[in-house]
């Protein structure tokens, strides 16, 4: 895994470009990126939803970079920054992405059933109280 520091995180800018899947999550919440010089190679996009509280709503990585440490250093630094209560939906069957919330601090908290479509599947509630020390 490449170290934390081989990334730069920051705001997503217009340049970064985004993938077709998230273009609806520009302009209804917060973008991030983890770049490798100057491209971005993984984007979150959040938002807050009260005093303390956040949602991520989508997080993706370059295929190229997958399994490299980008969107493990880019939750980190969000967490980091943005202490509180953070919530997620993920896949039922998306083991990797499990695995990473489950090292971040994320625990199960309930499941949306047929919560995704194409293929219908269920979500699974996450949620992870991180303090800007423990991250």
């Amino acid at each position: 895994m490449t170290p934390a520091a081989a990334f730069t995180i920051r705001p997503w800018l217009e340049d970064d470009g985004v993938p077709q899947e998230a273009v609806e999550w520009i302009h209804s919440s917060t973008l991030w990126v983890a770049a490798r010089g100057s491209n971005a190679v993984a984007l979150v996009a959040w938002r807050g939803i009260s005093d303390g509280e956040y949602e991520l709503l989508y997080v993706t990585t370059v295929p190229a970079e997958r399994r490299k440490g980008a969107a493990r250093a880019l939750l980190s630094e969000l967490l980091r920054q943005y202490p509180g209560t953070w919530f997620l939906e993920v896949r039922e069957s998306n083991a990797a992405a499990r695995a990473l919330y489950d090292d971040l601090g994320f625990e199960l908290r309930g499941r949306r059933t047929r919560y995704y479509s194409d293929p219908d599947e269920d979500g699974l509630v996450m949620a992870a109280v991180a303090a800007s020390t423990c991250i």
